[in-house]
């Protein structure tokens, strides 16, 4: 599948340099808490960009999966797809993850923890970074995960890459959706009509469609 090539734009006048965010939510966590309410990873970030400088990045449809056992093993990223059920046992070299059958639902892919005694983290990487976390998923759980292709952005000096983000959707100020895109312009725009003195967001342009 291809990537989705976005190109981002400071067009905020009142700040030369920012940081930006780049996360997405896990729309089925373990947790059960309300997406909103979730950790995220901080999967990209732009870090000192110039007023009217661009900067591309490129947010890949592939998600790929890695678990982990502390202490005993990490499992090879491997791709996953939707509708696939995974599970995780352990074996002569320590760990394994395998697919197994299928979810019930199109829309999500599952990782059950097959172990007999010990907790798994799992990992999921797009374009190469760490996108989103599952920690401590217990024997018997079933980790089901399900991402949209929404982004959401935001303006976080300090932050890097992989960084575990507190459960706080203010500092994120735009949530953009990129389906059924090509390629397109992210622009930080403030004082705009319709925003309050101070205010900013980040808005697409120059979409180009599937």
């Amino acid at each position: 599948m291809n990537d989705i090539e976005l190109t981002f734009i400071n067009d905020y006048q009142n700040m030369e340099f920012v940081d930006v965010v780049i996360s997405q939510r896990n729309q089925k966590p373990l947790s059960g808490k309300p997406v909103y309410d979730e950790t995220a990873i901080a999967w990209t970030v732009l870090k000192n960009c110039r007023y009217q400088q661009s900067y591309v990045f490129n947010f890949s449809t592939e998600i790929y999966m890695s678990v982990s056992v502390p202490g005993l093993a990490t499992t090879p990223r491997t791709l996953v797809q939707y509708g696939q059920q995974w599970q995780v046992v352990q074996d002569s070299s320590g760990i394994s993850l395998q697919q197994q059958g299928t979810t019930s639902s199109d829309d999500v892919f599952a990782v059950q923890n097959n172990m007999k005694e010990m907790p798994i983290n799992i990992n999921l990487y797009r374009h190469g970074r760490l996108m989103a976390t599952e920690e401590q998923v217990l024997p018997q759980q079933n980790a089901t995960f399900s991402f949209d292709e929404t982004i959401y952005m935001g303006i976080n000096p300090g932050v890097r890459e992989g960084d575990v983000l507190e459960a706080m959707l203010s500092n994120f100020t735009s949530q953009l959706s990129l389906s059924g895109l090509l390629k397109a312009d992210v622009r930080l725009i403030g004082y705009q009509e319709g925003f309050q003195n101070g205010s900013m967001s980040f808005i697409l342009t120059n979409e180009v469609k599937q």
